[in-house]
């Protein structure tokens, strides 16, 4: 029984120092995580405060974003309030690990205090946690309540959201979760509803550390909401779209990197016209990886933001790199189906390495091969009102009139575009 009870004391001795030494773990994984994300060109991220407790510990992040013409994001500063384990409850119930955190915004005291005179507002309303395991394994959760503000006859609705995902130390993400939308009404007239949304990833890491700007995924994520439904002042300007989807998907094999992206909606009302089964689908085929993870680091540079030339210059230098690997870029299909039929369209986009020489530019333009088909309608375009604007375009040869449809057939081969049969001239498009 002695033995018993001194194994006790030993074991709540070791629960109790152990959470300052395992808060310390917390605040090193906390900071390298942070600087890895600052080593983003366009994003400052900076651990302006940390107070370190027994058992737990608060931090402040400033975040400021350098980028072109960023007038509509200001800097923001989150709050972290971490609880050292090895025993912990806050973010996702009873189990072991480093830390969990809670997160937090510091808004201007002028909004605070509007926010908290709502009575639909509380410090549960919104909630992100976040667990740190032993193995380097992260879990987070993201949820939001329901809640309404109104202000001046404006009345703005938020559903709730509940969104988790996981990262492992092996570099595999995955999340899942919904949004139940928004609403917004000015004097009880419905303006803009956002229906039910609903997201699902799975990622593996494939170059780069997770979270520094040169970092690469492949896997496929996938959007879907249920409507989209703006209602502005004038009925020709409403837009309402059903069952709107985004689709990624994405793979290295042998260092060549290939994406396909999809967008689309089941159903659109946009100027005063209805249209079904909008579908656009584009895929890269045989990219470099060493050549796309350069494009990603440029494309985060705000430098090369502000100085298209430079950056201009930049991709000619990764051009003979990209060209090797065959690369191809498809338009698989852009469609919709509209009252008076179907309008369709496709592309591919190749460069011949063998004809392109990177010590000459010019020679792109004979490598470059490119064939592109489409059709639509006459009647959509003439219900418009467009008629005369279609009858010219066939006597300039832009479109062939086949039947009751408007065609083009346009193809690039050798530095000569030819459209509808016909070559077009150098410099006469």
């Amino acid at each position: 029984m002695k033995k018993l009870f001194i194994i006790i004391i030993l074991l709540a001795g070791i629960l109790l120092v152990s959470p300052f030494f395992v808060g310390s773990n917390a605040e090193a994984q906390l900071r390298d995580m942070y600087s890895k994300l600052n080593e983003h060109p366009s994003l400052k991220v900076e651990v302006t405060e940390y107070n370190k407790g027994w058992f737990t510990s608060n931090a402040k992040i400033n975040m400021t974003f350098d980028a072109p013409n960023n007038d509509f994001m200001p800097p923001l500063v989150f709050t972290q309030k971490l609880f050292h384990g090895p025993l912990l409850w806050e973010a996702e119930g009873f189990g072991l690990g480093i830390a969990d955190t809670l997160f937090g915004v510091e808004l201007p005291e002028d909004v605070q205090k509007e926010l908290d005179q709502i009575d639909s507002i509380n410090e549960n309303t919104v909630r992100i946690a976040t667990r740190l395991g032993f193995n380097g394994d992260m879990s987070s959760r993201a949820q939001i309540q329901p809640f309404q503000i109104e202000k001046d006859g404006n009345k703005v609705d938020i559903k709730g959201m509940d969104i988790s995902s996981a990262l492992t130390s092996d570099g595999i993400i995955t999340g899942t979760g919904y949004w139940d939308g928004m609403s917004v009404s000015e004097n009880d007239q419905l303006m803009v509803t956002i229906g039910k949304m609903t997201i699902e990833t799975e990622q593996k890491l494939v170059s780069g550390e997770m979270f520094s700007p040169t970092a690469l995924t492949a896997g496929d994520f996938k959007m879907n909401f249920d409507l989209l439904d703006i209602k502005p002042g004038s009925p020709a300007e409403a837009v309402k779209l059903e069952n709107v989807f985004m689709a990624f998907d994405s793979a290295l094999n042998n260092d060549l990197f290939n994406f396909n992206i999809k967008l689309g909606a089941k159903s659109i009302s946009a100027i005063q016209q209805s249209f079904k089964n909008l579908i656009y689908d584009l895929s890269f085929e045989n990219l470099d990886i060493e050549a796309v993870k350069q494009l990603n680091s440029m494309m985060s540079d705000p430098a090369l933001q502000q100085n298209p030339m430079i950056a201009s210059a930049k991709i000619q230098g990764l051009l003979p790199q990209l060209v090797e690997k065959n690369p191809i870029i498809k338009i698989n299909k852009l469609g919709v189906i509209t009252d008076s039929g179907e309008i369709v369209s496709d592309l591919i986009f190749k460069i011949d390495q063998q004809t392109y020489d990177p010590n000459n530019p010019m020679t792109m333009m004979f490598a470059m091969d490119a064939d592109a088909k489409g059709q639509a309608p006459e009647a959509f375009f003439t219900n418009l009102g467009m008629g005369a604007q279609v009858e010219q375009m066939v006597q300039q040869n832009f479109v062939v009139r086949d039947n009751d449809l408007l065609k083009f057939n346009f193809s690039f081969k050798q530095g000569q575009a030819v459209l509808n049969g016909n070559p077009i001239p150098l410099g006469g498009m």
